[in-house]
């Protein structure tokens, strides 16, 4: 082996070292989007928390700020937190759509004054769903390459299964129903906290469709959605790396597309899933949009 061919080697070597090292470095900056940053709040211990308000609607309003707070669980949450989410947001109601077994056995911390109303979301069908993520996870280290893009191709499928019946299935449109009902007569429009586990597929349809129920165009509320992402780029950037972790937004189209074949229109179908007609539409946004 000659000298030279070494010495090019090694310049290879460095150069990749030098590439990865300066990408771990700025990573963090590059995926934090600035619309994210606009609406992120920055708790010390909930994680994924943002005030889904501020977003303009088709008709030239804006949705109303520091009424909507979406987050993942409270479980961890310090003295401060709480606080502020009291005080500052003006805190009513927390809307838990976790399992009852999660709202029994890692319970939100409890806010005097606050209430706290379990609406558990599509949890029947809940380790069906999560069984091709578990093999993916485990497969993927395989150093078979079939074996692996066979299981990213179960995990992607089990995704889009998974959204498309946290917005179809009846049961969880009735326990929507019920969250919607709160907002119609939420009458001092005081502020209000959905979440989930890690707040991002149950909550985040919660959001998407708390948005076009107010008016905000669909284009926006896919990327309110997709801000998951900007936050574990921000804050985990080697968990990100887990290709199980984060929101697809092709598979909430995918359940709207679902939707809107069944129902013929996002209009309809918040009408006949969540019985929202258009005097509760525009009463939803006069409360909520200026």
């Amino acid at each position: 082996m000659s000298k030279t061919y070494v010495n090019t080697i090694l310049k290879r070597v460095v150069l990749l070292i030098v590439a990865f090292a300066v990408t771990a470095l700025l990573a963090p900056n590059i995926h934090a989007s600035s619309a994210y940053d606009e609406h992120a709040i920055n708790f010390d211990r909930i994680n994924n928390s943002r005030d889904f308000g501020g977003y303009r609607t088709s008709d030239g309003r804006t949705v109303k700020r520091s009424i909507f707070i979406r987050s993942a669980e409270l479980s961890y949450a310090t003295k401060s937190d709480l606080s502020r989410l009291k005080n500052h947001y003006q805190l009513e109601v927390v809307f838990d759509f976790r399992h009852p077994k999660d709202h029994k056995y890692c319970p939100d911390k409890n806010m005097p004054g606050v209430s706290n109303i379990n609406l558990p979301i599509e949890y029947k069908a809940r380790r069906s769903a999560k069984t091709p993520k578990k093999r993916y996870r485990t497969m993927r280290k395989s150093g078979n390459a079939t074996l692996r893009l066979k299981a990213t191709r179960e995990a992607k499928r089990a995704g889009k299964t998974y959204t498309r019946r946290i917005v179809m299935d009846s049961y969880s449109q009735k326990q929507y129903r019920k969250y919607f009902d709160y907002l119609l007569n939420n009458e001092d429009c005081g502020g209000v906290l959905i979440h989930c586990v890690h707040g991002k597929d149950r909550t985040g349809v919660a959001a998407f469709m708390t948005l076009i129920a107010l008016g905000v165009p669909e284009k926006t509320a896919y990327r309110e959605y997709a801000m998951t992402n900007d936050w574990i780029k921000k804050y985990s950037p080697k968990t990100y790396r887990n290709r199980d972790v984060g929101v697809r937004t092709s598979e909430l189209k995918y359940a709207v597309n679902a939707a809107k074949r069944k129902y013929g229109s996002m209009k309809n179908f918040l009408k006949k899933a969540y019985g929202l007609d258009s005097k509760d539409l525009t009463k939803l946004r006069q409360m909520y949009t200026e």
